[in-house]
């Protein structure tokens, strides 16, 4: 039987399709996909493109075959690597959602005696919506909650001042490794590189902002006992040793999670929480009330309950309804979800807690206090030079940033801050051009701040080994840079100059 591959889309709005990768992109709002498989074609894939902040819902009829055969259709989140697998003989139409770009394969794994002898067909629709995935319509609720936590991420993964939780959270969830060998992940890495960095500039830390970033250093295998020599650990040791008031539990469980002994408060903050009288937070003698809510399953709200449910996994408590309070968070996230109860819920999900991040092994990734030499190979544009880049942050250089950077002979300072950014989310900078001049304004999130007079400032040093730097006023698309010589972002105050 001669071969041929036939393929109908009928598509409720306009669209517009392209070939590329041997797959078809659809461009559509909404439409069908139908597809007769023939002879020797093996397989036929397409990709939908969903715009940020919206979600598909891909309705997908039974599979037609011929014969009992190894045919199917999958469907797989391209951004999460979430796949979908339906073959033959499964009778129900099947539902699927997904918050950004996905692949669909319709796949023929014929037997070599019946090669000749085969057809099969698939039949689905879908449509594109406005607004974040809920967290679960069907199949995994864990899956979905991990692909809408994905979602709310910028296309550097940052989650902002939510990122450290963010990646504590697909940690505990099993959806990240920090291992090294997922682009996705060492972006997600950088970023709490940053957000520890910046936070720990800012005069007014709090307790429950260290012990977050303790464990997001953690899980990302940074060293929070040597973060740019900065033994965050004993900060937060110290920090609770001196706070007037009862301290928040979550810094009891990063101490111990980075193996630091608890200060000798500890044991009677954590008994004055436990034996509290007050229904304001805390309800009335907790543990008789977690008993008594949870032979039903919920405690009343998804944060209650999620963080309940981690303390009694921590504790290894196997007298808990476990079933019933996962159905009562999977419903609340369904009707509402948000990024904290995503960040609570997500490891009871997976039937962790926060005290799991102990257990972290980063034997075989351990992150280095610095970056890597980062060269640029391309011939065509000359003889090249070195040059360090260091971003300072504090007028005591609190944190420091440094990168080597091989660039054409002639390169500017702002060509190599461009660069830069390019190799690490790190050193991306905001800036405006005015009258031929360029502004800097921001680097690594970190504005200026006319407020506390705090500013990005240029400074040149003549040589990489020593600290010998010249403060200018000429702006970075004027300065041109010269081999071995040192490029310095001090982000400091005015009063030094």
């Amino acid at each position: 039987m001669k071969s041929f591959l036939f393929v109908i889309f009928v598509l409720a709005c306009s669209t517009i399709t392209v070939h590329g990768n041997d797959c078809t992109i659809v461009n559509s709002s909404s439409g069908n996909i139908s597809n007769y498989l023939n002879a020797n074609q093996e397989e036929v894939c397409w990709i939908i493109k969903v715009p940020k902040r919206h979600h598909i819902t891909i309705d997908v009829k039974p599979l037609q075959a011929e014969k009992d055969r190894y045919d199917g259709i999958e469907v797989i989140e391209i951004r999460t690597r979430i796949s979908h697998k339906i073959v033959k003989g499964r009778s129900e139409e099947v539902k699927l959602m997904f918050g950004s770009d996905v692949k669909i394969i319709h796949y023929a794994r014929h037997q070599q005696y019946d090669k000749h002898n085969w057809w099969s067909r698939i039949s689905l629709t879908y449509r594109i919506t406005k607004g974040h995935l809920p967290i679960k319509v069907g199949g995994n609720p864990l899956r979905w909650g991990i692909s809408w936590l994905k979602g709310q991420s910028s296309d550097t993964m940052s989650w902002k001042q939510n990122t450290p939780r963010a990646v504590v959270a697909l940690h505990l969830a099993s959806a990240a490794n920090f291992n090294g060998s997922v682009f996705e992940e060492e972006l997600m890495a950088n970023q709490v590189d940053l957000r520890t960095s910046a936070a720990l500039l800012r005069p007014n830390k709090t307790i429950h902002d260290m012990s977050m970033l303790i464990n997001s250093l953690l899980v990302t295998c940074y060293n929070p006992r040597r973060f740019h020599s900065i033994d965050v650990v004993q900060r937060l040791k110290a920090m609770v040793s001196r706070s007037q008031g009862i301290v928040n539990p979550v810094a009891y469980i990063a101490l111990c999670n980075a193996n630091e002994t608890w200060p000798e408060r500890a044991f009677d903050d954590l008994n004055k929480i436990l034996n509290t009288t007050s229904d304001f937070h805390v309800n009335i003698d907790m543990k008789a009330m977690a008993i008594m809510a949870l032979s039903y399953g919920s405690f009343g709200n998804v944060y209650t309950t999620a963080l309940i449910a981690q303390a009694l996994i921590s504790d290894g408590d196997q007298d808990w309804d476990v079933n019933g309070t996962a159905e009562y968070l999977i419903k609340k996230l369904n009707s509402s979800v948000n990024f904290l109860s995503a960040y609570l819920a997500l490891p009871v999900l997976n039937g962790k807690s926060l005290t799991d991040i102990i257990n972290t092994d980063c034997s075989a990734y351990p992150r280095r206090d610095g970056d890597d030499i980062t060269d640029e190979e391309d011939e065509d544009l000359g003889p090249k030079i070195q040059i360090k880049y260091s971003l300072y942050v504090g007028d005591n250089k609190n944190v420091i940033h440094t990168i080597f950077i091989k660039v054409p002979r002639g390169s500017t300072a702002y060509q190599i801050m461009k660069l830069a950014e390019t190799y690490n989310p790190k050193y991306k900078f905001e800036r405006k051009k005015i009258s031929g001049k360029v502004n800097v304004f921001e680097i690594a999130d970190l504005p200026n701040d006319p407020e506390i007079g705090m500013y990005w400032m240029l400074y040149i040093g003549l040589n990489q080994k020593t600290e010998n730097l010249r403060f200018t006023t000429q702006s970075p698309n004027e300065v041109v840079m010269l081999n071995g010589q040192h490029l310095v972002m001090w982000y400091r105050s005015q009063n030094y100059l």
